[in-house]
């Protein structure tokens, strides 16, 4: 499992290498681990991010493609696991200051806020929440041309948004001065969920949106 963590790959294929039934499989794993083996697939995923992170020589690598690497979107994840219980965090607050916390909540509500634009075909108002750097290179039509093409292939529109605060990233390689955390946020349409990685930062009082790449990797 861990040599295919940038695969997809499901409990039928896993049962099959070890020549034993899914629901055997399913068992095996929930007496030992206390959890499925999809679950373990996400936990090692995690395992590994923190890893990548720490990596000098992966400096370059932007964290949606550290993201692959260590199999966090290739292992199906999908809004509801990240409120699971078994999950690792990949962001803790409980040490911070009132004000650490409120800016966290504040960064995660732009980067939602931002998602729920989308879903909601707001273009105009996703394109308030980028800096004006980024507001130079993008515009409401560019925005919905891009969605349109990450979602050409689903049957229906995107009808909701999520940040996932496990793969929310507040330390990762080529972080800026001004920068306060890499938020992921799920897009999620009837059967099929695609993603933006925001990268957001603080301006004057303000929190922005600087950076943003487009789909699953």
């Amino acid at each position: 499992m861990a040599d295919r963590l940038h695969e997809r790959f499901s409990v039928v294929e896993c049962s099959q290498a070890v020549a034993v039934s899914p629901r055997q499989l399913q068992y095996h794993f929930q007496q030992e681990l206390g959890h499925s083996p999809l679950a373990e697939a996400k936990r090692m995923g995690l395992q590994r991010l923190r890893g990548l992170l720490l990596d000098r020589e992966r400096n370059s690598c932007s964290v949606a493609e550290l993201m692959t690497a260590s199999g966090l979107i290739a292992s199906g994840v999908t809004s509801a696991d990240y409120g699971s219980r078994n999950t690792p965090q990949l962001s803790h607050h409980s040490h911070l200051t009132e004000q650490e916390q409120e800016q966290a909540m504040s960064y995660r509500a732009v980067a939602q806020q931002f998602g729920d634009c989308i879903a909601s075909n707001n273009y105009g108002g996703a394109c308030v929440l980028l800096t004006k750097e980024l507001q130079s290179a993008t515009t409401p039509e560019s925005i919905k041309n891009a969605v349109a093409t990450m979602t050409a292939y689903a049957s229906g529109p995107i009808q909701g948004a999520q940040v996932m605060n496990e793969f929310t990233l507040e330390d990762w390689p080529g972080k800026q001065a001004d920068d306060l955390a890499v938020a992921y946020v799920a897009l999620n349409g009837e059967n099929f969920s695609e993603a933006v990685t925001l990268t957001l930062a603080e301006y004057g009082h303000e929190i922005l949106i600087r950076h943003l790449e487009w789909g699953r990797p």
